[in-house]
Order: structure tokens, then C-alpha cells, then sequence
């Protein structure tokens, strides 16, 4: 399993993950003169991460059928143009998820390539892809991106249950998130990622981006100060 993706762009994205605060968020540019991260230091939702990468196993061990490492890398808030230009142009699958209650959008990202090796094992492959990604995913493909979002669903909203109850609904996987309704260039965006590893293979990477301005209602818990277990993310094998 191997992340495709520009070599440039994800050195420097790797480079900017490893000098953010361990206990904070990587704030990148500014929106309009303000700020892009309204909040200061996400401790929670770095928190909530953490919990949810552990939840990720249960997800992706019985697609991959084998044991898995998973952790959460620093948090990064971005202008949604910026985080569209360092990924690669090549096949992605963009799924939103909606947030109940309410109507705000996250999104879920996974790279093609990764998309279809799941798939091969699931119609009794070993999971290999092809050399040449196509340009668009299969209907079968599809399904499988829609079925992704429905596992990681669950264990989503038990992490965000100690802060606030979320339901999220995958709707239907884009290969252009300019097809995306309600998603603008200059949205300020909270980048969560999530490193999935199997055996020796290299890590490939989920990524969940929320829109600031949806968080903004829950500014005070995000930002608190948490109590327990360390809000640092888990980073295993963490290497691209």
C-alpha cells in the first residue's frame, strides 16, 4: 500500500508536520487579514483524533485482513485551496460527511490507489491496484468508497461523543471536489490525518477535513485544556 502523491508537496507538508507544537495545530497563512484558526490551540480535537485513530483498526483490519498500526498525525489549518494544491492530481476520492444535527460538511479523503487495492481484496485479491490509475472510480469502486464512510462513521462519533453528539452521513464520493456543493477555495479548513499501516508497507494516509466556521459553536471545548490521557497524537511507523 503505497500513498501516491506529489514528492514535493508531500515533503513539505511532512516538514511542516514535524516542527508543529506537539500539543497544538500548525497555523498556515492568513484568510482576508484574519487569522485562518480562530481557536488558538485545539487540544480536544486533537484528543478526539487520537481516539478515533484507535478506532480505525477496527475498521480497516477486516478490509485489509491483517493487523494494522494506525495514529493521528498534528492537526494543520489551512485554507481549503492550499490543502486541494498540495495533494496529488491523481485519483482521489472525496466524500463528504454530513454533520447532524445541523447541515455542515466534512470531508473524508482517501487516495485512489488505496481505494482499489481495498477493493481488489474484497473480491478475493491480494490487493493490487493498476500500474495506470483511471481517471474515475467504478460503480463498484464507488460503492466501496460509501461503504468506507459508513464504517468510519461509527467510531467517528464516539470520538466526538465527550464533547458533542455528531451523526455524520457519507453522501456520494467526488473525484473533483470542485463538484462539491457548498465548498469554497478561501474556506479556512481543519486538517486531521491519519496514518493506516500494514506489516512493513509503507503508510497510507485518511485525511478528515472540518470547516472552521462549523466548529465555531463548540470554540470553548475544543481549545480545553485536556484531562487524562495526552492529547498528543499516536504516531506509529509514522514514516512516508
Amino acid at each position: 500500500m503505497v500513498n501516491e502523491g506529489s514528492a514535493k508537496t508531500r515533503e513539505r507538508r511532512d516538514r511542516d508536520r514535524s516542527t508543529a507544537p506537539k500539543q497544538g495545530v500548525l497555523h498556515q497563512g492568513v484568510l482576508g487579514g484574519a487569522k485562518l484558526n480562530p481557536f488558538g490551540d485545539l487540544h480536544t480535537l486533537q484528543h478526539l483524533s487520537a481516539r478515533f485513530a484507535r478506532g480505525l483498526r477496527g475498521v480497516f483490519e477486516p478490509l485489509l485482513r491483517q493487523e494494522v498500526r494506525c495514529w493521528a498525525e498534528p492537526l494543520v489549518v489551512q485554507r481549503f485551496t492550499d490543502y486541494r494544491a498540495e495533494r496529488s492530481d491523481a485519483l482521489t476520492a472525496w466524500l463528504p460527511l454530513i454533520m447532524t444535527p445541523g447541515m455542515a460538511q466534512a470531508l473524508c479523503i482517501m487516495d485512489g490507489k488505496f481505494v482499489l487495492e481495498i477493493l481488489d481484496m474484497f473480491f478475493g485479491g491480494t490487493g493490487a491496484a493498476p500500474h495506470v490509475l483511471p481517471s474515475e472510480f467504478s460503480p463498484a469502486a464507488e460503492a466501496m468508497v460509501a461503504r468506507i464512510g459508513q464504517m468510519i462513521a461509527t467510531p467517528l462519533k464516539t470520538a466526538w461523543e465527550p464533547m458533542a453528539r455528531f451523526d455524520f452521513l457519507p453522501t456520494r464520493v467526488e473525484v473533483n471536489p470542485a463538484m462539491i456543493a457548498d465548498l469554497d477555495g478561501e474556506d479556512a479548513m481543519i486538517v486531521t490525518r491519519f496514518g493506516i499501516a500494514a506489516g512493513n508497507a509503507k503508510p497510507v494516509f485518511l485525511d478528515l477535513v472540518y470547516p472552521v466556521s462549523a466548529l465555531k459553536p463548540h470554540a470553548p471545548s475544543l481549545t480545553a485544556k485536556v484531562v487524562g490521557k495526552s492529547a498528543e497524537p499516536i504516531r506509529r511507523g509514522a514514516t512516508s
